[in-house]
């Protein structure tokens, strides 16, 4: 009974209450934002803190790309096979390459939207680390294994490469599996085994520049890349097994990886010492990068972001809560004749008083509807993510998260249930004579 007077209550006040639809819809659509960035924030932090929270992070980088190979590749793998073993730091090497496959049921998820398709090869998106990358940067499989110390130092065997897979890979292929005439890199008509698939959402750091061009959407972190659509390949140290570019493409992607105890002396010596050595290994010219600034950068924007919407939320709650009152306060004094109806129908104080509530809990209810709706909208058609998924399928739309939506229905029910106390209280103070009387 109660939940049909307060629908037709609210059907009879379509003014006062398509305005507080509209009021709760920005309302919600803040505070989704800003628990949507605390979640981020939250995540970002802990990958942040786990791989630097007592780290300063560096690297090589060419000055000048000069030639596309290093002069002497013996040279070079032997100098970053001492940099690899090195205790006072840890040097990484991580890269992208690309990786041709036959074409495979879904594979249109997984290529390069800028390469063409044909109906004997797809190329797809892959990252090759060497072994201190993968221990440093935690990355895991769900299913089978990571690379071992053969695998880093030969690579291939019988032709044939480990690769571990990201997680969107899972149901196309298994661990096991045996996929021909791939090409990897400069190795063509080769095989690759599948020896594990990683977890989901697990990412890398790598630079940002000219050379390394990693981004998912307008608002992915240049910091890190997620590696779910991606084929992982161990950076081999074996000359015979890896080509002469190839060396000088991955070196592209080093870090050098400081403990923030060391006093600036140490790290200076150290950085230079390990320029030095690349340098007289490769023949070219390198320059020391800091990354510290740059590490935080992402947190610091999904931080002010939900500043942002905190700030906009508050004031929209401010609002929507004197037009609540005041509507609420109007509106029992134009109904007190209903009221009267309703008394003399055999209703009591008690069911006026829960209608006015269920009226508020209802349009709250309605308003997180629209909400959803609004939401599914933004993320399908305008978000920077769907702008550029009609180019490339390897990028994902963004999903609604049912436990944000969940907060802000119970938190929507309760604000709701609040805000009625006071237009609540004033119903307590009527004379139910009063309400009686046929010329109130």
């Amino acid at each position: 009974m109660n939940i049909k007077y307060a629908l037709k209550a609210i059907l009879s006040n379509k003014l006062l209450s398509i305005v507080l639809i509209i009021e709760l819809i920005c309302g919600y659509y803040s505070f989704y934002n800003i628990l949507d960035y605390q979640k981020q924030i939250n995540e970002e932090s802990k990958k942040v803190n786990f791989i630097y929270g007592n780290k300063s992070l560096y690297q090589m980088t060419l000055n000048g790309f000069g030639g596309m190979a290093f002069k002497d590749s013996e040279k070079a793998i032997d100098c970053i096979k001492e940099l690899q073993k090195a205790k006072e730091y840890t040097f990484t090497v991580g890269n992208k390459m690309q990786a041709d496959l036959k074409p495979f049921s879904g594979c249109y998820k997984f290529k390069i939207s800028s390469l063409p398709m044909s109906s004997s090869v797809v190329s797809v998106n892959g990252f090759v680390a060497n072994e201190n990358a993968v221990n440093s940067f935690n990355l895991q499989v769900q299913e089978g294994r990571l690379f071992n110390q053969n695998e880093y130092s030969m690579g291939k065997v019988d032709n044939i490469y480990p690769v571990v897979l990201g997680a969107n890979y899972k149901g196309y292929f298994k661990v096991g599996d045996i996929i021909d005439g791939v090409k990897l890199m400069h190795d063509t008509a080769i095989k690759i085994k599948v020896i594990g698939i990683l977890k989901k959402d697990t990412s890398i750091p790598i630079k940002f520049d000219n050379y390394n061009i990693f981004f998912q959407s307008e608002k992915a972190n240049p910091n890190f890349v997620n590696l779910d659509n991606y084929v992982l390949k161990p950076f081999i140290t074996n000359t015979s097994e890896i080509d002469a570019t190839e060396i000088k493409s991955d070196m592209l992607g080093n870090f050098v990886v400081l403990d923030k105890s060391y006093s600036e002396e140490k790290k200076e010596k150290i950085l230079n010492d390990i320029k030095d050595k690349l340098e007289n290994a490769t023949g070219d010219k390198f320059i020391i990068t800091s990354y510290d600034k740059d590490i935080t950068k992402q947190l610091d924007q999904y931080i002010n972001s939900r500043n942002t919407y905190l700030y906009t939320s508050i004031t929209v709650l401010i609002f929507l809560s004197i037009t609540i009152i005041v509507s609420m306060l109007s509106s029992i004094n134009k109904r007190k004749k209903e009221f009267g109806v309703y008394i003399s129908s055999g209703a009591r104080m008690k069911d006026i008083m829960s209608m006015i509530s269920l009226q508020m809990i209802l349009i709250s209810i309605i308003a997180l509807m629209f909400t959803i709706i609004a939401i599914l909208i933004y993320y399908n058609f305008f978000d920077g993510d769907a702008l550029l998924s009609a180019h490339d399928p390897n990028i994902q739309t963004k999903s609604l998260d049912f436990r944000i939506l969940a907060v802000l229905l119970f938190g929507g029910v309760a604000y709701s249930a609040i805000a009625s106390l006071i237009p609540i209280r004033k119903i307590k103070k009527l004379n139910i004579s009063d309400l009686l009387r046929r010329d109130d």
